[in-house]
């Protein structure tokens, strides 16, 4: 019988453009990496005082559970105290899909109380889900 062997997690920092750093995660975002997520942009918040944004790349995730969203929910308040927008980038559909059905979207994705506009051009409602049309 085979074991299935758990999915790497992953997370680096860079700061490569002005009073932005990215935070690329990869892997899955569960029980066992949220504590590292969070303390990993804790450390670069407090590496980076000047910085005005952190963009998460969520490219490289496969999964995140409800500890997980718990992480980018903690790492959101960490952020929203230091005065530093938050940008959930290369977020996956099933990403999307946890956020719209946690009614998390919003506020995870929208800096300044104010949600980011959907690719399609479809309106957000006051429940952070899409109105098409």
């Amino acid at each position: 019988m085979t074991t299935p062997h758990p999915r790497r997690f992953s997370v680096s920092v860079t700061a490569d453009r002005p009073r932005s750093v990215c935070v690329r995660v990869g892997g899955d975002l569960d029980h066992d990496s949220a504590e590292i997520l969070v303390g990993t942009v804790t450390a670069a918040l407090a590496d980076h005082p000047a910085a005005e944004e952190i963009r998460l790349d969520l490219g490289g995730l496969d999964a995140c559970d409800a500890m997980g969203l718990s992480a980018l929910l903690m790492v959101r308040r960490c952020t929203s105290s230091a005065g530093v927008r938050l940008h959930l980038d290369g977020r996956s559909p099933e990403l999307e899909r946890l956020l719209r059905k946690t009614g998390t979207f919003q506020h995870l994705t929208a800096p300044g109380g104010h949600a980011e506009a959907p690719s399609d051009g479809a309106q957000p409602n006051p429940r952070g889900e899409t109105d098409q049309g």
